[in-house]
């Protein structure tokens, strides 16, 4: 009897010590398991980190032309209903600490480069509809479908030079020193926010959230 209580002890003992070394085994399983992963986030995020400083500029002045445009059509409808624009208006001026003829040089190329794009932007938008008309006939036929990749890759440069031509202009227009302090207002508010895409046959990018004057205006 004394011998068979005595058995059992050691086999509970037994069980008891396996499943501790068990659990132990398996923790540290987890830990080995998770240490690749830690690793490969952390490179993802420098790789990250590092692909927002060469955003090429067409696609940061693209969007910074954008905004102003927005912004000059929301300062046109606060006028209109008696509100004073300038705070809107003048919102890039303020922040690069532009002169008020600097702010309106840099208001006039904005409005002209995304007037050039929205030219491009529809003989793009033709250049898509013949593509379609003609690959539904393609395709009744039983012919392959061709890829109008040249003239897209064409229009595609005229929108980079529309973009990249007036800002060498309002560099040399601005001088120096007032593009350098426009260019570190960008490089710091809204180069951080863009991402770029890559989609299957067309780049495309996007910003987040536009930086927007705090209420009341916002001064340098």
């Amino acid at each position: 009897m004394h011998t068979a209580k005595t058995h059992n002890a050691c086999s509970v003992a037994k069980r008891r010590h396996s499943s501790k070394a068990n659990y132990l085994l398996l923790l540290l399983l987890l830990v080995v398991l998770a240490m690749p992963h830690r690793t490969r986030s952390q490179t993802a995020s420098a790789t990250g980190a590092a692909a927002k400083k060469n955003i090429p500029q067409r696609v940061v002045y693209g969007l910074v032309f954008r905004h102003i445009v927005s912004l000059d059509s929301r300062a046109d409808l606060a006028d209109k209903s008696g509100r004073d624009g300038s705070q809107l208006r003048n919102f890039y001026q303020r922040r690069a600490g532009l002169t008020p003829a600097q702010g309106a040089l840099l208001r006039t190329t904005a409005h002209d480069a995304i007037a050039a794009l929205q030219t491009v932007d529809q003989q793009v938008g033709d250049v898509i509809a013949r593509f379609r008309a003609q690959s539904s006939r393609v395709r009744a036929a039983g012919a392959p479908v061709p890829r109008p990749t040249a003239e897209l890759k064409t229009l595609q440069d005229a929108k980079d030079n529309a973009i990249l031509g007036r800002l060498s202009a309002l560099q040399v227009g601005l001088g120096a020193s007032a593009f350098q302090r426009l260019d570190a207002y960008v490089q710091s508010a809204i180069t951080p926010h863009v991402t770029v895409t890559t989609a299957p046959h067309a780049p495309a990018s996007r910003v987040p959230r536009n930086p927007r004057p705090a209420a009341g205006g916002a001064g340098r």
